[in-house]
């Protein structure tokens, strides 16, 4: 009798652990575990950027988060929600336009360098390189709903 209540119980133990399984959560990719973060534009089709300036934040929740500053004095705030798939970053920003280009992803080996290359008729590529974003950018940035105000958008 005793056995049998351990089997029964050993069963219904199983039963609670399987239950509790991540099946609620989304996972998150490798790929997007290593794009999350803080990068600061280095260079923009092999040249370092002259008037303009841009960080971007990616989020694990697929957020993100530019900063950019071009040809102004402040920087501008745009938003909005990102995916990967098959090593292809594709987004939309919070007025609902996606981003001009897909663009394909790729880190160097530290990891701590990415390369953003659009996937459109003239290829443009973005290297950005970890850094943190000042909280002077954040707190003066001017919140942008709609990309069409933008001169240029290096992603």
């Amino acid at each position: 009798m005793r056995k049998t209540i351990y089997i029964a119980l050993a069963a219904l133990g199983l039963c609670l652990f399987a239950g509790c399984g991540s099946s609620d959560k989304e996972t998150v990719s490798p790929l997007v575990k290593q794009l999350a973060g803080e990068w600061l534009l280095k260079t923009w089709n092999g040249e370092a950027p002259q008037d303009f300036d841009a960080y971007i934040c990616f989020a694990t929740d697929r957020s993100f988060e530019i900063y950019q500053q071009i040809e102004q004095v402040g920087y501008q705030k745009y938003s909005g929600k990102y995916e990967v798939k098959n090593d292809v970053l594709n987004g939309t920003y919070s007025d609902g336009k996606p981003f001009g280009s897909a663009y394909d992803i790729s880190f160097d080996e530290s990891g701590d360098t990415l390369t953003l290359t659009s996937a459109t008729d003239v290829t443009e590529v973005s290297v950005y390189e970890r850094s943190t974003i000042p909280n002077s950018v954040k707190d003066g940035a001017i919140v942008m709903k709609s990309t069409r105000s933008a001169v240029h958008l290096p992603l």
